[in-house]
């Protein structure tokens, strides 16, 4: 038996694979951040790279736009990283479909909706960071209707906001952030989520 990494016990968490037997049990978990890739951060090219490197968790960023789609940007604003300028909030999709992303001479990559990226990648794990309240709705129902409750950590520095995620579900996912307390009255609920 592989001895573990750390000293405190594990507790068994679906979304992360090294709580279970397995080749990744109590080893530590590799997460490519934004894809791993700051030339094209929160791109499909730069999640396709990091899988095929072998990365199987995914940190990425969702902001809601004007329509209420779901979209996997980091910035409030537009401008540091694609050829658009202003608020992601005040775009639809439509508008943020035609933009690219990249560095200042590499900008070539298309945008990305949450539920392409959810869909792309089955076997891959998301650390979710909800930007803001807007994305709690839509998340939440990409969610359930992909059934991937297993494969999404909600992450954000809210409280409220991941509270607010697990309340709507219908099954629990992993979250990132609770403090002890809420982890405990959680856990006594039926519909009981649990921090990673």
């Amino acid at each position: 038996m592989t001895r573990p990494y750390r000293r405190h016990p594990y507790r068994d968490v679906a979304y992360l694979l090294n709580t279970r037997p397995g080749p990744l049990h109590h080893r530590p978990l590799a997460f490519a951040h934004r894809g791993a890739d700051p030339r094209r951060e929160n791109t499909m090219g730069a999640f396709r790279r990091a899988v095929e490197l072998g990365y199987r968790y995914l940190e990425v960023d969702v902001r809601t736009c004007a329509d209420g789609t779901l979209v996997v940007f980091h910035d409030e604003e537009l401008d540091r990283t694609t050829t658009g300028s202003g608020p992601v909030s005040e775009k639809t999709w439509e508008e943020l479909a035609g933009l690219r992303v990249g560095a200042e001479d590499e900008l070539a990559e298309p945008m990305v909706r949450f539920e392409e990226l959810l869909s792309a990648f089955e076997d891959v794990h998301l650390n979710v960071d909800l930007k803001d309240a807007a994305a709690v709705g839509e998340f939440v129902r990409l969610i359930e209707k992909h059934q991937a409750h297993d494969r999404v950590l909600a992450a954000s520095f809210n409280d409220a906001r991941r509270h607010h995620v697990q309340s709507r579900l219908t099954r629990p996912i992993a979250t990132s952030g609770a403090s002890p307390r809420s982890t405990v009255s959680r856990s006594r609920s039926p519909r009981a989520g649990f921090a990673s």
